[in-house]
């Protein structure tokens, strides 16, 4: 309705696309057309050129941009935007004002923190990237995900990122990696990744349910086929059913190559198992 009486609205096109398109000004536009349209309007919209980021980038001005491209456009116009730092570490890093973050993404992470401490996604990312300086202090890659999850309590990932570090201590009761991964699967029962470490740890319980190792990596495969570490666990841990389809141990590692033929890990475990 507010395109409709205003079709020069970019903040209306930006939260469109940001609610997934629709109908502005009489026509249907996608997520990624809301944000070109916006940036038509005013390519100095730095709020746009962060949505089409984090939409997957896409043709501005006749020149196709990247995700990273349009995070280093967002930081060139607000600098600080914390959010778009954040991004722009997740993509690997870029370039702001002359600066190269490309080889180290921790810089982007450290600088959204220091813009906005409480951000609980740039604390678990800043751990992913093995920690840092924030405000002159050291955290360790635990610190950054316990941080993480003193902000955010239901945050499923750095669950799962603090489980395979190893598990600390959050809001005062110690956890275990298995803790940590049965309460990644509490909060999200379709962690392809948590139900894979999970199996590492020998099982656990989800939903008052008890898994094994096996059922384990199952549960991880028939959520992503295409999890090369599930197959190759699975087949250390002797081979089962995938979608109905048994597997032996050699297949489950004949699967993992399939999908990845530099998986290095899984040409060990096919040697250990005599070949294929």
């Amino acid at each position: 309705r507010a395109l409709a009486l205003d079709p020069q609205f970019t903040h209306g096109w930006n939260n469109l696309g940001k609610a997934g398109g629709g109908k502005g000004g009489g026509q249907a536009s996608s997520e990624i057309a809301c944000f070109q349209r916006a940036l038509a309007l005013d390519p100095q919209f730095a709020i746009a050129w962060y949505s089409l980021g984090v939409a997957g980038g896409g043709e501005v001005g006749g020149q196709t941009l990247r995700s990273v491209d349009c995070f280093e456009f967002a930081l060139a116009l607000d600098p600080q935007d914390a959010n778009a730092w954040n991004s722009l570490g997740v993509e690997g890093g870029g370039e702001d004002g002359g600066w190269a973050f490309n080889r180290i993404a921790i810089a982007c992470f450290q600088r959204a923190l220091a813009l906005d401490p409480q951000s609980a996604q740039a604390w678990h990312n800043l751990g992913k990237a093995g920690g840092g300086k924030v405000g002159g202090q050291t955290f360790s890659e635990i610190d950054c995900f316990l941080c993480a999850l003193n902000r955010d309590p239901q945050y499923g990932s750095a669950w799962n990122s603090l489980g395979g570090a190893g598990g600390g201590e959050v809001g005062g009761h110690a956890v275990s990696r298995i803790d940590c991964f049965q309460r990644t699967l509490a909060l999200d029962p379709q962690n392809a990744r948590a139900w894979n470490s999970l199996g590492v740890e020998g099982g656990g319980e989800d939903g008052g349910r008890a898994f094994n190792r096996i059922a384990c990596f199952q549960r991880a495969l028939a959520l992503d086929p295409q999890f090369t570490h599930g197959w190759n666990n699975l087949g250390k841990a002797g081979g089962g059913k995938v979608g109905g389809q048994a597997f032996s141990r050699i297949d489950c590692f004949h699967r993992a190559l399939a999908l990845d033929p530099q998986f290095a890990i899984a040409w060990y475990s096919l040697g250990v198992a005599g070949g294929g």
